[in-house]
């Protein structure tokens, strides 16, 4: 009997990080066309991309419920005017974390920009 390779993130991943990465998936799995390849891989990078953003959404919720949760308490609490800015600035600059866009019109799109 022929060989089955099931094809899970982190090989997608892998292949994304890989110059022959298309090459590569090709030969894991033949019977993929080229447009089947490319819409897997740009699927990939979608995910990737989508799951840095809403990681970086829960750094800074969480950041900011610390920061309200000290600014909200009635009885003293042991934190310092140090501490205290500490904690707004990391909710600053979670919330000034800036956002990278390519154009379309690159001449060439390189999946391994995104997983590095």
């Amino acid at each position: 009997g022929g060989r089955e390779c099931t094809i899970w993130m982190e090989l997608v991943a892998a292949l994304m990080l890989s110059k022959h990465g298309d090459r590569d998936l090709s030969e894991l799995n033949p019977h993929l066309s080229l447009e089947q390849r490319t819409s897997l891989m740009d699927f990939a990078q979608v995910l990737l991309l989508t799951s840095v953003r809403i990681g970086l959404i829960n750094r800074t919720l969480q950041s900011t419920r610390d920061l309200l949760s000290v600014l909200t308490k009635k009885e003293s609490t042991t934190l310092t005017a140090t501490d205290l800015a500490l904690k707004a600035d990391s909710v600053a600059q979670l919330l000034a974390t800036r956002r990278h866009y390519v154009t379309s019109s690159a001449a060439e799109k390189d999946g391994r920009t995104v997983v590095k």
